[in-house]
C-alpha cells in the first residue's frame, strides 16, 4: 500500500523477515532523480520477529524469551509514538522560537541603538554632565558647521589673565572659574564667522545643563590651515552672553539655531568683529 506523504510520519510498518506476504507491492513513486522505490513508503518500518505466520502477527504465541507477538506489536507502536510526539515536541518549540528569536533579536537592536544614542549623543538639556561628557559634547556641537580639532577646559588663574588677549576683560573674571578652549575650521565657506555661532552654540549648550564647576569664558579659534600663524580669536564671557540672550525676545519662540543666529549677529555689532588676514 503506498501512503500519502501527509500521513507518512504517522505510520508504522512491520513485517517478519521470513513473512513471503510482505513482499508483495511496493511504495515506489517518481522523484526528481527518477524511480524512488521508498516514495510513499512510512516512515517507521521495523523488522520484528515472530512466532508463526503471516497471520500470527498479533498472536499471544510466545518466543523463548516469554514475548508474544501482540507485545512486540505494541512496543514498536509506542516507540513510534513516542518518535511521533518528540517530533511535535520539537516541532512546537521551533515555531516557538523562531517568532520569539526574531522578537528578542529586535528587541536588542533597540537597546543597541538606544544606548549608542544615549552614550554617543549630545547631553540632554537640564541633566548634570562631567567633564568628559562636557569635553565629549564640545567636539559634537559643530552641527555640521565646522571641524572640532582642539579641545581644552583649563583654571582661570593669574597666569591665564597674564595673557594679553584677556587683559581687558581681566577684572570682569571669576578667579578659580574654568575655561573652555577650542580650535575649530570651518566645514563651509570660511568667509563666514562660524567661530562665533560655534562660540554661542557652546553658551547655550553650557546654560542648559548643570556644570562640574563654573565657567566664565569660552574661547574660540579659527584655524585655517590648522597651522599656528593662521588663527584668530572669538573671546566670549558669560556676562556677555547672559546679557545677550536676555535681549532676545522670548514671545518669538525661537528654535536653538534662531537663536545662536541672533546671539551670534548681536555680539559680532557689539565687538565690531571682523576677521583679520589669516596667513
Amino acid at each position: 500500500m503506498k501512503i500519502s506523504e501527509s500521513f507518512q510520519d504517522r505510520v508504522s510498518y512491520l513485517y517478519d523477515g521470513w513473512d513471503p506476504v510482505t513482499l508483495l507491492g511496493n511504495w515506489a513513486g517518481v522523484s526528481m532523480v527518477g524511480i524512488d522505490p521508498f516514495k510513499y513508503a512510512p516512515d517507521n518500518i521495523q523488522r520484528i520477529d515472530i512466532i508463526g505466520n503471516h497471520i500470527d502477527y498479533f498472536s499471544r504465541s510466545k518466543d523463548g524469551n516469554g514475548v508474544t507477538n501482540l507485545t512486540k506489536n505494541i512496543q514498536c507502536d509506542l516507540e513510534l509514538d513516542k518518535a511521533i510526539e518528540r517530533w511535535y515536541t520539537l516541532e512546537t518549540k521551533f515555531k516557538w522560537y523562531k517568532p520569539t528569536r526574531i522578537i528578542m533579536i529586535t528587541v536588542v537592536l533597540i537597546i543597541s541603538i538606544f544606548s549608542i544614542y544615549i552614550f554617543n549623543g549630545i547631553a540632554k538639556p537640564g541633566t548634570k554632565i562631567t567633564e568628559a561628557k562636557l569635553k565629549s559634547d564640545l567636539g559634537k556641537l559643530g552641527n555640521g558647521e565646522v571641524k572640532v580639532k582642539n579641545k581644552y577646559i583649563g583654571m582661570v588663574d593669574d597666569d591665564f589673565l597674564k595673557d594679553k588677549e584677556l587683559k581687558t576683560i581681566a577684572s570682569q573674571v571669576e578667579n578659580g572659574s574654568h575655561y573652555i578652549q577650542v580650535s575649530v575650521q570651518n566645514k563651509e565657506d570660511f568667509s563666514k564667522p562660524l567661530e562665533v555661532r560655534y562660540g554661542m552654540r557652546v553658551w547655550l549648550y553650557l546654560s542648559n545643563h548643570e556644570l562640574p564647576y563654573p565657567i566664565s569664558v569660552v574661547k574660540i579659534y579659527i584655524d585655517k590651515k590648522w597651522v599656528m600663524d593662521g588663527q584668530d580669536l572669538a573671546l566670549i564671557q558669560r556676562e556677555e552672553f547672559q546679557q545677550l540672550y536676555s535681549e532676545i525676545s522670548k514671545a518669538e519662540h525661537m528654535n536653538d539655531n534662531e537663536i545662536i543666529g541672533k546671539l551670534t549677529d548681536l555680539w559680532i555689532k557689539k565687538h565690531n568683529y571682523q576677521r583679520r588676514e589669516l596667513k
